[in-house]
């Protein structure tokens, strides 16, 4: 056994605490460069560094899955062959990830300069062609970033490696806030783009240099044939992450084909908040996958369950409970945001509120999964939610469907593929009914929903009453987490939360 079960579940409450903290922090950055990057060049100028990062980093595409491999491995790697195993794996990733810099910067050098053209052709500026190496640069830095970050979550560390990146995206706004600005506004972001990633590998690097000295010693494998089973058994990672990825791009597709331009706009807007409020509470529960990894061997199933029930619990009362309050008063939050709000815009937020309130509920089943080793599972799920998607893209090009039926449908195929995850992952493993209809999540789950009928029926009453619209929902808020601290702080006196 590497680690007992209270170390684990303190590495995973660090890692969601911190990953709440850098979420937020993206937040806070985005709410600043946005505009300055609007007031500099534009908006054309915001959509054209979009676009550059998108089609320099391949979609995102060179970092999928990779990172998600070693992390389980290197979690779950037994005493006697840790040493190897790990050496093996970094080292072929290494080749993998240098093998995609020669084909990006092959790309770069063939269609760079028709791709700059295309930029230039709505900005006011042209940007200078070293812009596009640099963000090249950038890319290839936050891809190695990515692999030894995997090393120091593999080590039960996560959380650091979430500071890391709270730290690169501090890096990125002050690099552009304070060096002098060019001509061009794109070159400037590329600069900070790259500089940020320069300063979060080197803080990965030399944590892992403490963690394990071996991993931050490895070299590129020149072995063909380990760099073919090493790309075998990522090919599930990466299809799992990039089904994952294309999913809502693809419904945009719909959108806009079926009912134009606007309905893209107004779904983004009715995604954001909710989308942002479920990713600051599960971004950090990544870090369930080497702590599972860690345990999943039989003598120790037990404490997979528990840290999986744990976990359930957490998002119930943070994301669960968060993303309810968000709907109650989700109308006068978009009125203090945007001004005047269409009824549309608030019923598809409260559709995309629920859509991201039931996928906060199967995050503890999807990394226990993937901890356990059964991607495949997950895999088969994120691809067939693609495929639902993608034939909803053919839908909206024969038929005229309503933006309401597009979300409906998507969010209906979401669920099922939901349930069929729970099915199949119960199937091999035995785990998530436990997790999920244990005595002890059920009684939770009975507090939880009374709590929140008591929240909802306050705050219909009070709605009722002269309290402004401001009052009610501070009022409300108060009234929710001081129930769930209330709640909570029995459950811990009576044992009921306390570490196993």
């Amino acid at each position: 056994m590497k680690r007992p079960i209270p170390s684990l579940q303190l590495a995973v409450g660090l890692s969601s605490l911190a990953g709440a903290v850098r979420v937020i922090g993206q937040i806070v950055a985005a709410l600043v460069m946005l505009p300055l990057i609007v007031a500099r060049g534009g908006v054309a100028a915001l959509g054209a560094w979009v676009m550059m990062q998108a089609v320099v980093g391949y979609g995102g595409l060179t970092h999928l899955g990779m990172g998600t491999l070693l992390t389980k491995e290197v979690g779950g790697e037994g005493e006697t062959t840790k040493g190897k195993h790990r050496e093996y794996l970094l080292r072929a990733a290494q080749s993998c990830g240098i093998l995609w810099a020669l084909l990006l910067a092959f790309l770069t050098l063939v269609l760079g300069d028709w791709f700059l053209a295309t930029l230039d052709a709505g900005l006011s500026k042209s940007t200078p062609r070293s812009t596009i190496w640099i963000v090249l640069l950038g890319v290839l830095l936050r891809l190695f970033s990515a692999l030894y970050g995997a090393v120091v979550s593999g080590h039960q560390r996560h959380y650091i490696v979430q500071l890391s990146q709270l730290l690169q995206i501090a890096a990125f706004l002050l690099t552009f806030l304070l060096r002098p600005a060019s001509q061009s506004v794109l070159y400037d972001l590329a600069v900070a783009f790259t500089f940020s990633y320069v300063g979060e590998l080197v803080t990965v690097l030399i944590v892992v240099r403490r963690l394990d000295p071996s991993a931050a010693r490895s070299v590129p494998q020149n072995s063909l044939r380990s760099i073919r089973r090493f790309v075998s058994e990522v090919r599930p990672y990466f299809l799992m992450d990039a089904c994952l990825r294309w999913r809502e791009p693809l419904l945009k597709v719909a959108l806009y084909i079926c009912c134009g331009p606007a309905s893209v706009g107004v779904f983004e807007l009715a995604s954001r908040i909710p989308a942002a409020i479920r990713q600051a509470f599960v971004f950090g529960l990544t870090a369930l996958v080497p702590a599972v990894a860690s345990l999943d061997r039989e003598p120790l199933r037990d404490r997979v369950v528990q840290l999986g029930s744990r976990a359930l619990q957490y998002v119930l009362f943070t994301a669960v409970g968060a993303l309810f309050l968000y709907g109650l008063h989700a109308e006068r939050i978009l009125e203090l945001w945007l001004g005047t709000v269409d009824p549309k815009l608030v019923t598809l937020t409260r559709m995309l509120t629920f859509w991201w309130f039931a996928t906060s509920l199967n995050v503890p089943a999807w990394w226990v999964g993937v901890g356990m080793g059964y991607v495949w599972a997950n895999t088969v799920i994120a691809a067939a939610h693609l495929a639902v998607t993608a034939l909803l893209v053919l839908v909206a090009g024969l038929w005229s469907v309503s933006d309401y039926a597009l979300v409906g449908s998507w969010i209906a195929g979401g669920l099922g593929m939901q349930v069929l995850l729970y099915t199949m992952l119960e199937r091999h493993t035995g785990a998530i009914k436990r997790i999920y209809l244990s005595v002890e999540v059920l009684r939770v789950c009975v507090a939880f929903i009374g709590l929140v009928l008591v929240t909802f029926a306050a705050t219909t009453w009070m709605r009722t009453t002269t309290l402004g619209p401001n009052v009610v929902m501070a009022l409300s808020v108060v009234l929710y987490v001081t129930l769930v601290v209330i709640l909570v702080g029995r459950n811990l006196r009576g044992g009921l939360s306390a570490d196993v």
